[in-house]
């Protein structure tokens, strides 16, 4: 054990521990962790901001979001050895606190960072894709309303654009009755003509 950690350092740090968990259940809520260990004294003290330290240092969260204070003792005096073992389990006499209660534990600091960045990882993914398909909706629907509008017009075009009756169609039959009425006025003529040579002259005489 590197000498410099005391019994005089642990009393300070359940003495700190008491004054955030007055009811003495042994655990804290994670979201006083920060405060916590900033209130601490040297050595086991992390200074704000610490949020990125209390990740590395992968604490137990059990169920509730809440941290023991025997996990956050180990971890602090880890720190401050520069050690990865169980230290607290090492110290012997010095180690003077509540064993801990059992709860079930649910992650730890490192896991749960983990989780909340794949989580935002998920839903920015997500968003992208409800994004996209709401413009490629939009993109349909457009394509779809400019169909529509095409058809509606070159239907509107063969209504309104259609071939006119040439005037020749219409002079054809007219002609055709112009020459029936001049043949049956000249052979009308010609048979009054007749009628009126084969009748009597007048006397011009009385």
């Amino acid at each position: 054990m590197q000498q410099g950690v005391t019994q005089d350092d642990f009393d300070m740090y359940y003495e700190v521990w008491e004054v955030f968990d007055e009811a003495g259940t042994q655990f804290l809520a994670l979201s006083r962790l920060s405060e916590f260990v900033d209130t601490l004294e040297e050595p086991l003290r992390l200074p704000a901001p610490n949020y990125c330290k209390l990740i590395t240092l992968d604490i137990p969260i059990y169920e509730g979001d809440v941290v023991h204070c025997l996990d956050v003792l180990d971890a602090l005096t880890q720190n401050y050895l520069g050690t990865t073992r169980d230290v607290t389990g090492e110290l012997g006499d010095l180690k003077k606190g509540p064993e801990r209660s059992r709860r079930r534990l649910a992650t730890s600091t490192m896991m749960r960072r983990r989780e909340e960045y794949c989580a935002r990882i998920i839903q920015t993914a997500w968003r992208q894709c409800v994004l996209e398909g709401r413009e490629r909706r939009r993109e349909l629907a457009e394509i779809a309303e400019e169909a529509k509008t095409a058809t509606h017009q070159s239907q509107h075009s063969q209504v309104c654009f259609a071939e006119p009756t040439r005037v020749a169609d219409i002079a054809a039959p007219l002609d055709s009755i112009s020459e029936m009425s001049a043949g049956s006025s000249t052979h009308s003529t010609e048979e009054h003509r007749e009628q009126s040579s084969d009748q009597p002259a007048l006397s011009s005489t009385v």
